[in-house]
């Protein structure tokens, strides 16, 4: 089950429970790091921690059932606004 958005910036993993977007960890990561601009690949958490990448992350979600509208997928990466 996908739980988290993550982003992976310097080699640091940043993330956020849902109902959280990229976005937010975008901003978290400015924030904390003091950068101006954030860098980095974007993807998610599943509940055991593994990182995915959005691709991935698709996957995985339609595996569990957790994608709202299979129909709606956009470019075969997964958002956030797919599961939640």
């Amino acid at each position: 089950m996908i739980t988290h958005v993550a982003i992976i910036h310097h080699g640091k993993t940043y993330s956020l429970p849902s109902p959280k977007r990229h976005s937010d960890v975008i901003f978290a990561i400015a924030t904390e790091t003091g950068v101006a601009s954030v860098d980095g690949e974007q993807g998610f958490l599943d509940d055991r921690g593994t990182f995915l990448n959005r691709k991935e992350a698709l996957a995985h979600a339609l595996r569990c059932g957790q994608v709202k509208d299979p129909a709606a997928i956009r470019a075969g990466i997964l958002f956030s606004e797919d599961v939640w």
